[in-house]
């Protein structure tokens, strides 16, 4: 058997802050052993680590700008151990990516979603620097590429493509911390695997296998700016360890040790339901947690729980946790539920051959009601759909005051240019601020932004709505964009925007600091952009300090004018509101400084 080695493989982005979005869409990362740039795609001995799964089939769409200055984990593979010298991006060639401009110029247009081009081959190449990329056996080594999109050309019509000529380079591990330990108490782990989560998600970012000839484990993870925390777990035949909030910084190493035992092994099922219906719910989240101590109460505060394992409800509701070791002693499980427009729940689990909780509805399993408000109302367009046409309408609940989503459903509206709608809402959120935003269509395609005005109500009370119902107009005006600066900026500065005192976007902030490995300034620093329709806004800046967004300066007023419609050459989309179609064409608000 060919020994092999783990590659973690991670992205950054050099700064191209003219553009909200430069997304490609990533099939695999290739490397070869050959000295020579020369060798063919056709060789055999490249190695491939694929998109993890769970990704749409075959590729992985990312957003160059959202890991600006900090790495993002792309995926862990295992390859022969060897030194590799070449290393290749592999982007879908039919479809290699999207972007969406900032509209910082008048040629510019923010609000469309534009698919782009490769000026040449969308296999990119590079050779690793000094002695190459040496995947050890039964290591894990670290690979970090730059992808720099280039300076993107812009289509010569309506409905071209943008062509982007990007580049990728092997970088230094300046990006990463290491935490490395001991996993002791087992005969055989070869089946166990370390895993870490970013705290405060239930997702795995990267798992690598403990080599069961030793029990030492060490793992490279990406660190923001400010250090990243993380919640690790020992997962496979074993019974669950965990450790909680552990803090990384760039370039410093962490120890964490952990004890497993392997056991006998039982399943966790139950019934998700929905509490007023009665219904099964389809497509809930459900977790087990394991607390870090016994003190910690995860049905009272997931500080200090780690997600351990997770699974969602089938179309009734039904949902199954299979071979689950006993927690450790002293420590117990809990299973967590939660989906859009209800309650998260959380229950301890009572661990035997049969396991169950006390809340359940059924005794015999480990079933959790979940509570909800039915809010309804009424969606109309201005004007409406052409005859024999349809527009969809999506309409979204935040808990007042915040951006957080509770809620969400879409309508089908006709010509008769209204639909009722109907969502369910959490109970303990209290007030909640509707959003109602028309999917349009651009040349045939449809659109991130809608040309239509963004129909908003706030602080509804879901048990006693206003007396006159609940209905939300939208109506076709055409694009805008908002554009601006803040007067300083880091990674933690972002700019909010908000109309009738509803957050409707958030942003971050143009970086200041080059790239590692770069010297020169961003080409757009501290700029930032919004793409929403004609209306009176408010923009607020905020810099972010662990969970909290603190308010800096005075909120501002802007306003995005109605623009009036031109001829179809442009390369903007015209608002005829006589047969109903939208969007219209650009309109473009630089705000002061913030």
């Amino acid at each position: 058997m060919v020994p092999t080695g783990s590659l973690e493989v991670g992205f950054v982005d050099s700064p191209s802050n003219a553009f909200q979005a430069i997304a490609l869409n990533i099939i695999a990362v290739r490397l070869n052993p050959s000295t020579s740039s020369a060798v063919t795609d056709l060789d055999p001995n490249w190695q491939t680590v694929t998109v993890p799964s769970g990704s749409a089939p075959g590729e992985l769409s990312v957003n160059l700008l959202d890991f600006q200055n900090d790495a993002t984990l792309f995926n862990i593979g295992q390859i022969p151990a060897q030194v590799y010298h070449q290393v290749e991006l592999v982007v879908d060639g039919n479809l290699p990516g999207m972007v969406i401009p900032s509209c910082t110029s008048g040629t510019q247009e923010g609000c469309i979603t534009a698919n782009a081009a490769f000026s040449g081959s969308t296999n990119l190449r590079t050779t690793a620097p000094g002695s190459g990329i040496n995947v050890t056996e039964g290591g894990l080594t670290p690979l970090i590429l730059d992808i720099n999109p280039g300076t993107p050309v812009f289509p010569a019509a309506p409905g071209g493509k943008y062509t982007l000529n990007p580049t990728i380079t092997v970088v230094s591990n300046g990006y990463l911390g290491t935490v490395s330990g001991h996993v002791g108490g087992l005969e055989n782990i070869s089946n166990d695997m370390i895993n870490a989560e970013v705290t405060g998600t239930n997702a795995v970012v990267a798992s690598a296998p403990i080599p069961d000839s030793t029990g030492n484990y060490t793992i490279d993870l990406p660190a923001g700016v400010s250090g990243t925390n993380y919640d690790l777990f020992v997962s496979g035949s074993t019974t669950y360890a965990v450790a909680a909030n552990i803090p990384l910084t760039r370039g410093a190493s962490v120890s964490q040790n952990f004890s497993v035992l392997t056991t006998s092994t039982a399943t966790i099922t139950g019934t998700i339901i929905d509490q007023r219906t009665g219904a099964g719910l389809d497509g809930a989240i459900v977790n087990l947690l394991l607390p870090e101590a016994p003190a910690f109460n995860c049905a009272v505060s997931t500080t200090g729980c780690v997600v351990v394992n997770t699974t969602t409800s089938n179309s009734v509701g039904n949902y199954t946790f299979s071979g689950i070791q006993p927690p450790p002693s002293g420590t117990p499980y809990y299973v967590q539920a939660g989906t859009t427009g209800t309650d998260t729940i959380t229950q301890p689990l009572n661990y035997s051959s049969t396991p169950t909780c006390a809340g359940s509805p059924n005794s015999g399993n480990c079933s959790i009601e979940l509570s909800n408000y039915a809010l309804n109302g009424t969606v109309v367009i201005d004007p409406p759909p052409a005859a024999g046409t349809n527009m969809l309408v999506t309409v979204m609940a935040e808990q007042s005051g915040t951006g957080n989503l509770v809620g969400l459903t879409q309508v089908t509206v006709n010509s008769t240019g209204s639909s009722a709608f109907g969502m369910e809402v959490p109970t303990k959120v209290g007030a909640v601020d509707l959003i109602a935003s028309a999917q349009d269509a651009y040349l045939g395609v449809g659109t991130q932004f809608s040309g239509h005005q963004l129909a908003v109500q706030s602080d509804i009370n879901p048990t006693a709505p206003p007396p006159g119902g609940i209905t939300l107009t939208v109506t076709c005006l055409g694009h805008g964009t908002i554009a601006g600066v803040a007067n300083l900026s880091d990674a933690n500065t972002h700019v909010r925007l908000y109309q009738n005192n509803v957050q409707l976007m958030d942003t971050t902030v143009g970086s200041t600091v080059p790239v590692v490995g770069a010297t020169a300034t961003p080409a757009y620093p501290n700029q930032y952009s919004f793409c929403a329709p004609p209306n009176t806004y408010t923009i607020q800046r905020f810099e972010v300090a662990g969970a909290v967004a603190n308010p800096v300066g005075t909120p501002q007023t802007v306003v995005v004018p109605v623009p009036t419609p031109f001829a179809t050459s442009s390369a903007c989309p015209v608002c005829e509101n006589s047969g109903g179609q939208c969007p219209g064409n650009c309109a473009a608000t630089t705000a002061s400084p913030l």
